[in-house]
């Protein structure tokens, strides 16, 4: 079955912390380069679409219509969705770096191109694409700085309607793109990252007496509106506050959930004998991903709900690195459950206690 969820996945390697107890590092923190997430803008293209049945015809043809073509096509070419990397490299952030991209329909691994499909739409089971899979080159290797890595990803009607023919679900609910992304430094350290891009039929298939549902509204990308160091809330431009040598602070992400919990309508997969549809309305889930490149958090992740229920603190335990005075660099990654994603980059400055 297809999730809803999908999240850009990126290599993570394990190398000696100059400070840590064990041999190796914990993956939130960075001492090379690491591609730590990817922002589409937007996250979600609704599209007109065309039905490729006769609403007219009897139910039997349509729905041997439909497993053959699909519920529909798109009549119209897409705009333009730009992606943006963030990137970091402790060693040296201000050399470039070259990076390339290619865009191919979402599969199960990460990667575009034979023997390889795509990252976080989560059919474990899913084989290997064909040879005969399209790829589409979005970006050829391109040298930037390491805040500048995004590319512009603007498929044709042609190209979006034989991935969708590939797609085995037939776009049901979306058209789930992968664009991958790789970025290599000058001395060979290469990471890659998967990021979908989901394309939406403005449209909803109802399931017994269920009313219409909201008009459906095209996913936007979270963000957060500052971060709380222990007891106090301090915005981007504000800065974190000062902070003390091998102490530790709560850092917790700080949002305006009227804005970032979105309440939206998800197609359910076909169920029962004989198979009905229908639609679920929810709530988002934003989840946050913590890293350093000195200092320690206690925990990589958090989320506003688990399967148990809500969660109020979705917040994470930062301990700076202990002795001299330093400085430091925190990344927090907020995701939702559609593909969209954000981030905020935090300076640190410690004082001997």
């Amino acid at each position: 079955m297809k999730k809803a969820a999908r999240w850009s996945l990126s290599a993570a390697a394990l190398l000696a912390a100059p400070w840590a107890c064990s041999d190796f590092e914990e993956r939130q923190i960075v001492v090379d380069l690491r591609m730590l997430a990817v922002a589409a803008e937007p996250p979600e293209v609704l599209l007109p679409v065309a039905l490729n049945f006769d609403l007219s015809a009897p139910v039997e043809d349509a729905a041997q219509t439909v497993a053959r073509d699909g519920l529909y096509r798109f009549t119209e070419a897409p705009p333009p969705v730009t992606l943006r990397a963030l990137v970091a490299d402790p060693r040296d952030p201000t050399r470039p770096v070259t990076f390339r991209a290619t865009a191919c329909l979402a599969g199960g691994f990460v990667g575009c191109g034979a023997q390889s499909g795509a990252a976080g739409q989560g059919d474990e089971s899913a084989t290997p694409r064909e040879t005969a899979a399209l790829v589409v080159e979005v970006a050829p290797e391109t040298q930037a700085p390491l805040d500048q890595v995004q590319v512009t990803f603007t498929p044709t009607l042609e190209q979006l309607s034989r991935w969708l023919a590939e797609d085995p679900y037939k776009g049901f609910g979306s058209l789930y793109v992968q664009v991958d992304l790789v970025v290599v430094a000058a001395d060979g350290t290469a990471d890659r990252a998967a990021k979908i891009v989901a394309y939406t039929p403005p449209l909803f298939v109802l399931g017994g007496d269920q009313p219409p549902p909201p008009q459906r509204v095209a996913n936007r990308n979270p963000a957060l509106t500052g971060l709380r160091f222990d007891d106090e809330v301090r915005t981007l431009e504000q800065g974190a506050p000062p902070l003390v040598a091998g102490r530790k602070v709560g850092v917790h992400p700080v949002f305006d959930p009227a804005d970032a919990l979105e309440q939206y309508t998800l197609q359910n997969f076909p169920t029962g004998n004989p198979p009905t549809l229908g639609y679920t309305a929810m709530t988002e889930k934003l989840s946050f991903e913590f890293y350093s490149e000195a200092g320690r958090f206690g925990r990589a992740g958090s989320a506003t709900r688990t399967p148990a229920g809500e969660v109020k603190d979705f917040g994470s335990a930062y301990t700076p690195p202990p002795g001299e005075a330093s400085e430091d660099t925190l990344y927090i990654v907020v995701r939702d459950e559609r593909g969209g994603a954000s981030w905020s980059t935090w300076r640190t400055a410690s004082t001997p206690p």
